[in-house]
């Protein structure tokens, strides 16, 4: 059996890459909306995906989230 500390280790690793794996399908679902749209130009598409910011998960501001593994 795993000791109590690596237990909750295991459960935080599996909130993080579940909170990853939704914002990122969240990305990657408006971003490939926007570059299948015809109607719009090179400029404007750049444009919107420059646009694109999710909110935090911690404090819901427009800032995004960023994952990283260290």
């Amino acid at each position: 059996m795993a000791a109590p500390n690596n237990v909750n280790l295991y459960k935080a690793m599996d909130q993080y890459f579940l909170y990853k794996e939704n914002i990122e399908k969240k990305r990657t679902t408006a971003k490939n909306k926007i570059l299948k749209n015809a109607q719009l130009t090179e400029e404007e598409k750049k444009s919107a995906m420059a646009g694109l910011n999710e909110k935090c998960i911690n404090c819901k501001r427009d800032v995004g989230t960023t994952f990283s593994e260290n």
